[in-house]
């Protein structure tokens, strides 16, 4: 039976270091408390507006997105101290309309009304209100702070405003009970109001954090926020109401209002119906010649670009480039890959050197439209690691640009396809696990050097959490068990993972069709760039083209050189010419020389497994970059590789169909692609098959990887293999797909 009332006031962890709700646990909250929507509020921000769609319309929740807007008391591009601080006011998208309204103001107060907070006023809130329900705000509300102020008749005025500008049927007026003093006297004059004015009451809570036990981790990260500890007593803090109350205890709280404030909930709730299908009207349109289509141009050109390098074609060349275009074509991805052709054959008109890398660079398309530089069947690069039908997810092509001409390459996009049009991406640097033993124990007094000792025990592993390191670091667990580590530990972990601060994103760009605020909210970062509001896979989800270009001081450096040589010695050289086979170059490797050598400078590290490996051919300098990392050094698959190499132990293989993926290797499984090859030639699957067991195991999705292991034994045992056999050989893959490296991206 559905609750009979639902949040509409939530701050979820993208209100940096003020909400504490992870956007999963609201909606999860929801389904276990039969609730049939949840709300997201978050400060004058929507940074979790499409994640909270997703996640909730998949568990059957009713979305309710929204924001808690801040208001400048006057005109929103007005700055200086005499401005007076900013007001709230909470907005609920009613519909499609009402959330492209909201998308456009979010983002108006971030590139027109920032200062300190991104603001918003009246004459834009007027242009785009349609499609919106507004609730007039926390304690902090515009109406609430003048009425409990000398200014009441100002109070009344901007009461009117907000009516004359929503109407009676989009205006709520929202009452809230945390037992502070000031909402007892605001609140009661507001009822008053909203008699005397015709308008329908709303009960809200401000929920900053889940449950009522979350309320210390809430603590700490206020603390976290302005640097405070939290014996400070002259500091923000929050008595312990500011989380998803149940519906008992809102009844409680409001006992004093109208009933209708606990069942106006459920009527806004219904009214909130947002539904959001955007396909393929989000990519920018790319101009074909008369006659053509997205398909046959790309063909086209492909054939026309491989001829220019073969003469005649190979038939195995033809049948994977025809591959290649049927699924691009049915994934329908050609219009995105004729916009990447069309930005690279600009970048090398202007002579910019570029390099494209990634999976991308497994696409013999690509080859043939020049954006990489090889060809991708010479090196066993699977195209399916890159884009098959079986896993559809968006293509994503890393460039890299000489670092002076990266943003000319991006003045090309903006003047191709307008400025409104094109954008940078968000990024959210998160609590890790050093970071959030660090912040806490500053936030709880902990003695510096306490801290110092549990932290210089974790592991640099990327991504590593906390309970990673407990089952790992033996001395870390001995230590973090201690008594007076308890609270320090526990805090440190239901706060890692939280979002604590936003940056524009190094390398990615979008690019919509018309102004990206028809889809995405915009923010502004402290460099005045303009960037998406959602980060990369969450852009991805909503359709938007992404590209990845970083601006690489070695590429300057190489082709400047390339141009010196060419003026000081009349020799004109292409790098895609220079052979990869030179005894020199490779002796050079060995003696340790890799200073400048991108990705495998700057490490003494490096410089150790590259003396001992040393490598005398391209398949085992390209394994470098795969094998230095955590994963093959702590498993030892990195000696192994070496050792092997060297003829310090034998080349074997787990079972003779290892052979043909792992040979030149030395019979060490490190690439992806290796996974993808052992799954197809031992348990029969197709090698777009074989890329959701790769996906399965790098994500570690248990559910996945169960049904993935069984379908790969049964694939083997019905090719004449044991089931023992089979199960010896995933047991071996399934830990190592966590770690495995992409083949195409250290190839290219």
């Amino acid at each position: 039976m559905a609750t009979e009332f639902v949040h509409l006031h939530n701050h979820s962890e993208y209100s940096m270091l003020d909400g504490a709700c992870r956007i999963e646990d609201m909606v999860k909250w929801a389904v276990e408390n039969s609730a049939p929507a949840v709300a997201l509020t978050d400060h004058g921000n929507m940074f979790g507006a499409w994640e909270l769609y997703d996640k909730a319309t998949k568990a059957g929740i009713n979305p309710i997105v929204g924001c808690e807007v801040y208001v400048a008391p006057g005109d929103r591009k007005k700055r200086g101290k005499e401005q007076g601080g900013p007001y709230h006011l909470t907005l609920l998208a009613e519909d499609a309309t009402g959330y492209q309204n909201l998308l456009k103001l979010v983002s108006l107060g971030y590139t027109e009304g920032f200062y300190s907070k991104p603001r918003i006023d009246m004459e834009i809130l007027r242009e785009h209100h349609h499609g919106i329900i507004a609730l007039t705000g926390c304690i902090q509300g515009q109406v609430p702070q003048l009425l409990c102020s000398s200014r009441q008749e100002e109070g009344i005025q901007n009461f009117k405003t907000l009516m004359d500008i929503m109407g009676e049927r989009n205006l709520y007026v929202e009452v809230q009970n945390h037992y502070i003093d000031k909402e007892l006297e605001a609140y009661p004059i507001m009822v008053e109001l909203a008699k005397e004015f015709r308008l329908p009451l709303v009960g809200t809570n401000d929920c900053h954090y889940l449950r009522k036990s979350d309320h210390g981790m809430h603590d700490v990260l206020l603390c976290i926020q302005m640097k405070k500890t939290v014996n400070e007593q002259q500091r923000m803090r929050f008595d312990n109401h500011f989380y998803f109350k149940s519906v008992d205890e809102m009844r409680e709280a409001l006992k004093d209002y109208p009933p209708e404030a606990i069942s106006n909930t459920l009527e806004i709730a219904n009214r909130c119906n947002l539904e959001l299908e955007y396909g393929e009207s989000v990519m920018p349109k790319y101009e074909v010649p008369e006659g053509h289509t997205n398909d046959s141009y790309l063909k086209e050109l492909c054939y026309q670009g491989l001829r220019e390098k073969y003469g005649e074609l190979s038939e195995a060349i033809r049948k994977r480039l025809d591959y290649e275009l049927d699924i691009i074509s049915k994934t329908r991805y050609s219009g995105y890959f004729l916009i990447v052709w069309d930005y690279v054959q600009y970048a090398h008109k202007q002579g910019y050197p570029l390099s494209a890398r990634g999976s991308a660079a497994s696409s013999l398309v690509l080859y043939a439209l020049d954006v990489i530089t090889f060809n991708p069947m010479d090196y066993d690069c699977l195209f399916e690691r890159f884009l098959n039908l079986e896993r559809i997810s968006p293509p994503d092509i890393d460039i890299d640009f000489a670092d002076r001409a990266r943003e000319h390459v991006i003045d090309y996009l903006v003047q191709k396809y307008g400025a409104d049009s094109v954008g940078k991406v968000a990024t959210f640097a998160t609590l890790g696990a050093k970071a959030a033993i660090k912040d806490v124990g500053r936030a709880l007094e902990t003695p510096l050097e306490d801290v110092v000792r549990l932290t210089e025990l974790i592991p640099s592993t990327p991504g590593i959490t906390l309970d990673e390191v407990l089952d790992q670091v033996p001395d870390f667990q001995k230590l973090a068990d201690r008594p007076e580590y308890r609270e320090l530990m526990d805090l440190s972990k239901s706060v890692e993972g939280i979002k604590r601060h936003v940056s524009c994103h190094a390398s990615a760009i979008v690019v919509s069709n018309g102004p990206l605020t028809n889809y995405v909210p915009l923010f502004k970062d402290k460099h005045d760039q303009v960037a998406s509001q959602f980060e990369g896979k969450t852009v991805e989800g909503v359709g938007i083209v992404k590209f990845d270009s970083l601006g690489l001081r070695s590429l300057t450096e190489t082709y400047d050189c390339l141009q010196m040589i060419k003026a000081n010695h009349g020799k004109d050289i292409k790098l895609e010419d220079i052979p990869f086979d030179d005894e020199k170059t490779y002796s050079l490797i060995s003696e340790g020389l890799i200073a400048g050598l991108f990705q495998l400078e700057g490490s003494s590290g490096m410089y150790r497994v590259v003396m001992q490996l040393k490598p005398d051919n391209f398949e085992e300098f390209s394994a470098i970059p795969a094998l230095y990392r955590p994963g093959p050094i702590e498993s030892g698959m990195m000696q192994q590789f070496i050792d092997r190499k060297n003829g310090l132990q034998k080349v074997e293989y787990l079972h003779p169909t290892l052979e043909n993926a792992l040979e030149n290797t030395y019979g060490v499984c490190i690439y992806q692609e290796q996974v993808m090859q052992i799954a197809r030639d031992m348990a029969g699957f197709t090698l777009g098959e074989a890329d959701i067991l790769r996906s399965a195991m790098g994500k570690k999705d248990e559910a996945l990887l169960k049904a993935q292991r069984e379908k790969f034994i049964q694939g083997a045992t019905e090719k004449g293999i044991s089931a023992e056999e089979a199960e010896e050989v995933y047991d071996l893959l399934e830990p190592f797909g966590g770690y495995a490296f992409n083949k195409t991206h250290t190839v290219a």
